[in-house]
């Protein structure tokens, strides 16, 4: 009865130049928060095994898929590893897996459907899949999938007319049967920005007989040190609390002979959230979306998810008013509840919208018919906001609820939700600008950079006269005229992973007066 009422490697590098970007993926027509969704997926007998249970909807409307790019089962040519997959509480799912063996990105060579469950359920499903000899070695997809009340068929991996379910997509490391001898390859470390962020290898040999082995090393002056159960080419991070280095090390056990990759640096890792979806989206719809340099208009269409954090975060930066407008469309003439409309910016970049961190709420908003509102405002960066990428949402509730009352994590009735990046940006502190007298024969500018969170780190003046200056303080006499100090100044901090060497992260620019003018004459 519920379903009548509701119908009322990212890029992972695998060789040099092939790119594992490219799978087609379905569409559902309702998004996995209405609790149709795989709930639990592991396995075991891998030689590297992949474990991701009570994970709930993570899915994105409308193909509700999610590639966990850091999770990789691996086995070698002709052996096996189980499985185990099981559907949320609520529902009921059917389930299907398939494997891209011959990695010509799709689901359809001989062999690629490795297992269907016997009917829908919310028990687990178990099973055992073989590497075929035939199969590729190196790095290729995995697709799980489930369906309410029905098991998918053979074609579902890339159905554009599915209704309710999930998707999650992970890593299968097929090795060759033939084992290795001296010494092996490492290959290349690259960091994958996301939802998990994930550390990866590519380019590393492919034969029996190998061990992987990630280790990191925190800050400039922390000891490389292994990493817990990261025995796979790729590593998701679960947690980073300060900038990081990481490497992987292979290991050929036959000769005992290794190579590592050259380390690549994670400075943060960009907040994981809720999910968040209308459970369907038939009368308003979000049609535009700017802040900063960002404007995203996307058409009239039924869509309950949308995930935008692949677009250029614009950025916006601590302290300071940024710009914002949400406009909303009535696309096909029928009008029923008010709406509402919330825009939160997570600026503890702690992976939580919390009342606080709305930064608009309409009111009950009347539709009208094939119209569109524009709801324009400006909100302040705090002066505690945390510099990096982090998530901004845009909810809008179709289903009489006001913007002001909506929270970050809402499954509206009907309605649409959109996520987006956004990046905050650092600025440094600065006194001794503003107006000074002649009297004062001289003053002290100076520029700090407080709560920055590293020692490393320069400044960077640009004068009014356009010189370039590198020092935290100067002295500046308080005269006027063309040789005096007044004009406009600019500053920003230049911060270094290690050292003072390589590129440095650059800050937002503050911008600065100073205006000397003429002290008056004693009174006598």
């Amino acid at each position: 009865m519920r379903k009548f009422h509701l119908i009322l490697f990212s890029i992972v590098l695998i060789f040099v130049g092939k790119v594992h970007a490219q799978y087609a993926s379905p569409t559902y027509s309702y998004a996995c928060s209405s609790g149709d969704l795989i709930n639990n997926f592991s396995t075991t007998l891998g030689i590297a095994n992949i474990t991701n249970n009570n994970t709930g909807c993570n899915g994105t409307a409308p193909s509700n898929l999610i590639y966990l790019s850091g999770m990789t089962v691996s086995q070698i040519q002709g052996q096996s590893f189980n499985f185990s997959v099981q559907s949320g509480a609520s529902w009921g799912q059917g389930f299907r897996i398939w494997i891209d063996w011959n990695q010509d990105f799709s689901f359809n060579g001989p062999g690629e459907d490795v297992y269907v469950s016997p009917n829908s359920s919310t028990a687990a499903f178990t099973g055992s899949i073989t590497v075929p000899f035939t199969a590729i070695p190196g790095v290729t997809r995995m697709r799980v999938m489930c369906r309410y009340a029905t098991v998918p068929a053979i074609g579902d991996w890339n159905s554009a007319s599915l209704s309710f379910g999930e998707v999650e997509d992970y890593n299968v490391l097929v090795i060759g049967a033939t084992p290795c001898t001296g010494t092996p390859v490492a290959g290349t470390a690259s960091f994958v920005n996301g939802c998990p962020g994930a550390v990866v290898a590519s380019g590393f040999s492919l034969s029996g007989g190998l061990t992987w082995q990630w280790q990191k090393r925190v800050g400039c002056n922390g000891v490389w040190a292994n990493i817990n159960g990261a025995t796979s080419p790729n590593f998701i991070i679960p947690s980073q609390s300060a900038p990081t280095y990481y490497r992987m090390y292979i290991t050929c056990t036959a000769s005992n002979l290794s190579d590592t990759t050259a380390p690549v640096f994670v400075k943060s890792l960009t907040p994981c959230y809720c999910a968040s979806a209308g459970l369907g989206s038939y009368y308003e719809t979000i049609t535009n979306v700017s802040v900063g340099s960002l404007s995203n208009t996307t058409p009239c269409v039924n869509t309950p998810y949308s995930n935008f954090t692949s677009l250029t975060p614009p950025k916006i930066t601590i302290g300071q008013n940024a710009p914002l407008s949400v406009s909303i469309t009535n696309c096909y003439g029928y009008v029923y509840l008010n709406y509402g409309v919330a825009v939160f910016i997570d600026f503890d970049r702690d992976g939580t919208y919390s009342v606080g961190e709305r930064v608009y709420g309409s009111g009950a908003m009347v539709p009208v018919a094939n119209t569109t509102a524009t709801y324009p405002s400006t909100f302040q960066v705090p002066s505690n906001a945390k510099a990096g990428f982090t998530g901004m949402r845009v909810i809008l509730d179709d289903y009489g609820t006001a913007g002001n009352a909506i929270t970050g994590c809402a499954t509206p009735t009907y309605g649409e939700v959109e996520d987006y990046l956004v990046e905050i940006e650092y600025v440094p502190t600065v006194v001794g600008d503003g107006f000074h007298c002649t009297s004062e024969g001289n003053f002290t500018l100076t520029a700090s950079a407080p709560d920055i969170g590293t020692t490393n780190y320069s400044f960077l003046w640009q004068f009014p006269d356009g010189s370039y200056h590198t020092d935290s303080s100067y002295v500046l006499p308080a005269t006027t005229g063309a040789a005096g100090p007044s004009g406009t100044y600019t500053v920003r901090v230049l911060s270094y992973p290690c050292g003072t060497v390589g590129t440095p992260d650059t800050s937002g620019i503050k911008t600065l007066q100073i205006f000397v003018q003429q002290s008056p004459p004693p009174l006598l």
